[in-house]
């Protein structure tokens, strides 16, 4: 009885539109599948790393990864190109982050 009292209501005209920022799920795919090789430092110090995406590598940055990526998905919209180069980035920082110090036991510290 309560189930039938809270059951939401049908929307006029159907299902909900998808959302139109979501990202083409080839392009998720392949997005999680993508390599990342870490390179020593650049003249400026910082740490580049190299993006290999569908066969097609480049350094990155978001310039090259938008380019990249337009050139792959052409029809990707303003938003979902945005959404696309912060997922690969956060891809980037995730592989480029330092690993965890060991944890030392007190067992063999004695």
């Amino acid at each position: 009885m309560l189930g039938l009292r809270f059951k939401p209501r049908p929307q006029p005209g159907g299902n909900p539109p998808a959302d139109a920022s979501a990202l083409p799920a080839d392009l998720v795919a392949c997005i999680e599948s993508c390599t990342v090789y870490q390179r020593h430092a650049g003249s400026e110090g910082d740490v580049r790393a190299i993006v290999q995406l569908d066969g097609r590598g480049w350094v990155h940055n978001d310039e090259d990864t938008r380019n990249q990526l337009l050139r792959r998905w052409p029809e990707l919209t303003e938003t979902q190109l945005r959404r696309a180069v912060r997922h690969v980035g956060a891809k980037v920082r995730q592989a480029c982050a330092p690993a965890p110090a060991a944890r030392q036991s007190w067992v063999r510290n004695w």
